[in-house]
């Protein structure tokens, strides 16, 4: 994402000449609750339901009135030519029913609480009610249920599907080439859209494979940054995360915690560095070739150039933004890493002090005089926060004024400053410092407990990955011998993380379209696990926005399971990661809510009745950051578990 002001000839559609959004490239977003409102009263409304196969089956008559209420939020986002649905949606639907042998008339209603692009691949609950407690009424409503049910589930299929489809915004997307708009278009632009189609064609390269290119300044020297890209210790520290590099021709290397991995095919000291490289989440053997040349133009002063081709599409998983999320890591996370630590000073040397401090000897050419800035850098290895110190001199102290061009010239002081520094390293850094502040990590024994008690002690805790940092604020417990538990299966090759330790992420797959989060509890063995439902933004809301394709702030952003392991960047890949061990994903400690609320978890019809019931569901009171239903929540103090713990 460019930042603002500058621009990006990706989003920018005014500077076209005919100013088409062409293919829908950019974000184009629909608001569809109101033509939701219309396809499902048209869908729900006047049904006939079948009379059930009964002797006095012709006795029983059936239909749907009306939809009388519609509430939630509905939404398509567009982004070249892809579509992007969000729903969550309750509704009310009226019916009437009758009985020819007594005459009788009865009323009632079909309340579905939930629908959601979450659980697309699902049939939602419906609850049918009825005013007439009586036998007509009774017989009428069991009819219903029997007969009525699926039909008002294929109803809602064919929302569903609908919606998949773009929804009302589906005549808006582009399939094709441009029609009216490049047909009245200036010769010019036809012109421009001619070369750029040719040059898309020159770079397309294999059927679901792209090209990255990216080019980036740096305020150091070839050297230095060849040096930060190739050992795995400063890796360490301007990532914050797990690293190891081999230094050698046919050596291999693994970053970001394992997330990535290849094998070094050239290496030209300060020149080149050419890898086989791919992401985790990737196709088995699929492998993109990285580039990156190195250009010192004048000296102190690098630019680095980035190729990388054959980057596939879709990962594993059918996910579609493998080239967008490649490219923004490389700008966000390790370009735009390194100038975060260096800022806009000259670095002279870096020295690596042990596995957990660097020292770094940087000097600020924007000022008029020649200020020596000997930072050294804590990297904490309980919680990856750090410190900067600073010292130096103006000119005279030590220090040669630097030539027009190039660095300082380092004398006395520099080793004076460098000997200070390893003497005192960890006695001047702050302790206090804000980085700090709220980040201590979870101990391993936090989570070893039972899930009911894990579930809401998790409350108001921070789960970071990177600079993404979520507030949990709704939990569901999921027990041993519970029958809406993945670990009623016992283990499998995909329920094992679910048997322990505690303090480990269990990530599945749900109907092949969302991943969940949970937080595994309780001992080994025992098979328990905690879903994180939903999460309010602490940092990292752009990054936030990107990954789930959505530009909002609203709650719907994290409201729902899926919601939240797309926003951290999960894949199934992650489960069995340790929570409690710094690097990667972590959960962290933090403030504890005044009150929460309770209630019956979502989406498990398929369990015996006392688990459907059991309040195991969490959440803080007063927060917005909860999904649907709400109304099933009730504020609670103490928790009263129905079901006598095993």
């Amino acid at each position: 994402m460019a930042k603002y002001g500058e621009g990006d000839k990706r989003w920018i559609v005014e500077d076209r000449p005919d100013g088409t959004n062409v293919h829908n490239w950019h974000w184009s977003e629909r608001d569809c609750l109101e033509w939701s409102r219309s396809l499902l009263s048209s869908l729900l409304s006047g049904l006939t339901i079948p009379s059930p196969a009964s002797s006095d089956s012709d006795d029983l008559h059936i239909r749907t009135k009306s939809l009388d209420r519609l509430d939630g939020e509905a939404y398509v986002n567009i982004r070249k030519g892809k579509v992007i649905p969000g729903y969550e949606l309750s509704l009310s639907l009226s019916w009437i029913g009758e009985s020819k042998s007594s005459g009788a008339s009865v009323e009632g209603t079909v309340e579905i609480p939930y629908i959601a692009d979450e659980n697309a691949g699902e049939d939602p609950e419906i609850k049918v009610t009825v005013r007439d407690g009586g036998p007509v009424g009774a017989r009428l409503k069991e009819a219903f249920l029997a007969r009525g049910k699926p039909v008002v589930l294929e109803k809602i299929r064919v929302f569903v599907d609908a919606m998949a489809k773009g929804g009302p915004a589906k005549d808006d997307l582009e399939v094709k080439k441009p029609k009216s708009a490049a047909a009245v278009a200036a010769p010019q632009a036809v012109k421009e859209e001619e070369k750029k189609k040719k040059k898309r064609e020159e770079e397309k390269g294999k059927e679901g494979f792209k090209t990255i290119r990216l080019s980036e300044r740096f305020n150091c020297s070839a050297r230095v940054l060849y040096e930060i890209l190739m050992d795995e210790r400063r890796w360490k520290g301007f990532t914050q995360s797990n690293a190891s590099i081999s230094g050698d021709v046919g050596g291999e290397f693994s970053v970001f915690d394992g997330s990535i991995m290849g094998t070094n095919v050239e290496l030209q000291e300060g020149k080149v560095i050419v890898q086989k490289w791919r992401f985790g989440s990737w196709p088995d053997g699929v492998y993109s070739t990285v580039r990156l040349t190195f250009d010192e133009p004048e000296s102190g002063v690098t630019i680095v150039k980035l190729t990388q081709t054959e980057v596939p599409e879709e990962d594993r998983y059918g996910n579609s933004t493998v080239v967008e999320n490649t490219e923004r890591g490389w700008r966000e996370l390790i370009f735009h890493k390194i100038r975060a630590v260096f800022g806009k000073l000259y670095v002279y040397d870096i020295e690596v002090m042990n596995e957990t401090e660097v020292l770094i000897i940087m000097f600020n050419l924007s000022s008029s005089t020649s200020i020596c800035a000997i930072t050294g850098l804590l990297l904490g290895s309980g919680n990856r926060a750090f410190s900067v110190l600073e010292g130096g001199g103006v000119a005279g102290d030590g220090f040669q004024k630097p030539p027009q061009k190039g660095c300082p010239t380092p004398t006395a002081t520099i080793r004076r400053w460098r000997r200070r520094l390893r003497l005192g390293f960890r006695a001047r850094a702050a302790p206090d410092h804000p980085r700090r502040l709220g980040t201590a990590l979870l101990p391993r024994e936090f989570f070893q407990v039972d899930a009911l008690d894990l579930a809401p002690r998790l409350l108001g805790k921070l789960l970071r990955r990177d600079d993404v940092v979520l507030r949990i604020t709704e939990v569901e417990a999921y027990r041993p011998n519970d029958t809406a538990c993945h670990g009623r299966f016992g283990i499998t090759a995909r329920t094992a993380p679910v048997f322990g330790p505690g303090g480990h992420a269990y990530v599945y797959l749900c109907y092949g379209l969302h991943t969940m989060l949970n937080v595994v509890a309780d001992k080994v063995g025992v098979g328990a696990a905690v879903l994180i439902r939903s999460c309010a933004p602490v940092n990292g809301l752009e990054v936030i926005q990107q990954r789930r394709g959505q530009k909002t702030e609203k709650p719907v952003l994290l409201a729902g399971p899926g919601k939240v392991t797309q926003a951290l960047g999960l894949s199934t890949a992650w489960s069995n990661h340790p929570l409690y061990t710094p690097g990667g994903l972590e959960v962290l400690d933090g403030p504890e809510p005044d009150h929460m609320l309770i209630g019956p978890r979502v989406g498990i019809n398929y369990a015996s009745p006392e688990h459907v019931t059991a309040p195991w569901r969490f959440a803080i009171a007063g927060s917005p950051w909860i999904s649907t239903p709400k109304s099933t929540l009730s504020p609670t103090q103490v928790l009263v578990n129905p079901l006598e713990r095993e």
